[in-house]
């Protein structure tokens, strides 16, 4: 497997190509344990790959598509030139053009039906994988009736890898559009609507027009980065992210949620109540844990990207004040008797509160471990971290609790409470010890 480094640096090369890369959100960079992937699968070009469980990356080969954002979870990778806010943009004016339709196009089929679309009637993308639930349902939220995604034939196109994620995300949206009883249509097909065909008094010149909005992207763009350097500057943001990061106060690594899974949330706020009651699909996962295997480590909690896994302390008064506990010092049995008694005196004492001095958990403390499905990005790094193999991903969700900070709460057992006290050793060691192949 390549290199925690290596994670890092492969990522940044990406920027090159019109990528806004935060290594430090990777889940293979967060642990080295943890494999993923994701991007590699959906990269339709083959400049991302995944081979013998090492990643390598081909700048060279890079379209600038914005499908393996699209499959990132954890937002690592988002697209720069153009971003979320530009194509969102841009699908409103397509929308108020098309008197309510959205039509996307990759830039195979555009090139393919050149001189008889309507520039003005379509969103252009390198891929139809750019595209995400996030930005089908916010149009769904913001009036559009129909969504169509036009694509060229992707058994014979040379990016055919990304239909499969196309799929997958049309899927989604149309399931969640369903669950909130939008509407909106979304459909994927190889052809254009007719609303969009050139009518017989268009006759500007097209590869001018194109020009021109090109320009007046490149200059959207370049005022957005100054906006957000000035910001910074002003905030004292300017400052880069760290490429690797330390646990916090409690504990965990830091947790962040996606832009695009904050946007989708609002989205679907906007649309209302939801009028199913589960909702399948690729976003959002529910964690079970065994309660009887889990160890109460913890990992999950430390590693989880979005704090969907999170620890949480409660503690007991009534037991803090409980009186101290008398138990024997492990390793001093010996007696403290005068010489010349007739009786050994009792074993030497020593007091702690709690049912460990080591513990984590003396004083009454309990920890719980809690789990929010709405912030789940089912990126499967709980499962991967679980030495014991206590916790089952399963797709889907309850509506319930996307729409509300919902949790389900498993309390922990206390990995620390018998490796302290008089029986520490024979405690460590008891599977050794009651081995049936020493004692017969």
């Amino acid at each position: 497997m390549a290199r925690l480094a290596d994670y890092a640096s492969l990522l940044e090369a990406l920027e090159h190509q019109g990528f806004r890369i935060k290594a430090n959100q990777c889940i293979a960079v967060r642990n080295r344990t943890v494999q993923c992937g994701r991007c590699a699968e959906a990269c339709v070009s083959g400049c991302i790959q995944v081979e013998n469980r090492a990643l390598s990356i081909n700048p060279e080969q890079c379209i600038g598509c914005g499908s393996c954002a699209t499959a990132c979870p954890t937002g690592a990778i988002a697209t720069v030139n153009p971003d979320d806010h530009q194509i969102i943009e841009e699908m409103a004016a397509v929308q108020a053009h098309n008197d309510g339709l959205v039509v996307i196009a990759c830039a195979s089929m555009l090139e393919r039906a050149e001189g008889k679309i309507d520039g003005d009637a379509v969103v252009k993308v390198a891929c139809l994988g750019r595209i995400d639930e996030a930005a089908l349902v916010h149009a769904a939220a913001q009036g559009a009736r129909k969504i169509v995604l036009v694509s060229d034939a992707c058994e014979t196109c040379a990016y055919a890898t990304g239909r499969r994620l196309i799929d997958r995300v049309v899927t989604g949206a149309q399931a969640l559009l369903a669950a909130w009883n939008s509407p909106c249509r979304i459909k994927l097909g190889t052809t254009f609507p007719r609303q969009c065909a050139r009518g017989q008094k268009d006759t500007y010149d097209l590869q001018r027009r194109e020009f021109l909005l090109g320009m007046k992207d490149m200059a959207a763009t370049s005022a957005r980065q100054t906006a957000e350097l000035m910001i910074n500057d002003k905030l004292g943001m300017g400052e880069e992210e760290p490429a690797y990061e330390h646990v916090t106060d409690d504990g965990t690594l830091p947790h962040r949620l996606p832009a695009r899974r904050v946007r989708l949330l609002q989205s679907l706020n906007d649309l209302g109540k939801p009028a199913a009651a589960t909702v399948p699909g690729r976003l959002w996962h529910r964690v079970v844990i065994d309660e009887q295997r889990c160890s109460g480590c913890q990992m999950c909690a430390v590693f989880c990207p979005s704090g969907a896994l999170a620890k949480h302390q409660e503690i007991d008064e009534a037991a803090t004040q409980a009186c101290n506990k008398l138990f024997r010092a492990p390793g001093n049995p010996r007696s403290v008797a005068a010489e010349g008694a007739a009786k050994p005196a009792k074993p030497i004492y020593k007091r702690h509160k709690g049912p460990s001095a080591s513990s984590s958990f003396a004083g009454g403390e309990q920890v719980d471990l809690l789990f929010t499905p709405r912030l789940c990005l089912g990126c499967d790094s709980c499962r991967q971290l679980c030495p014991q193999r206590a916790i089952r991903i399963e797709e889907g969700i309850d509506t319930a609790h996307i729409t509300s900070n919902a949790t389900t709460r498993t309390p922990l057992k206390d990995i620390t409470r018998e490796k302290g006290g008089p029986d520490a050793i024979r405690n460590s060691m008891s599977k050794l010890i009651d081995s049936p192949f020493l004692w017969g």
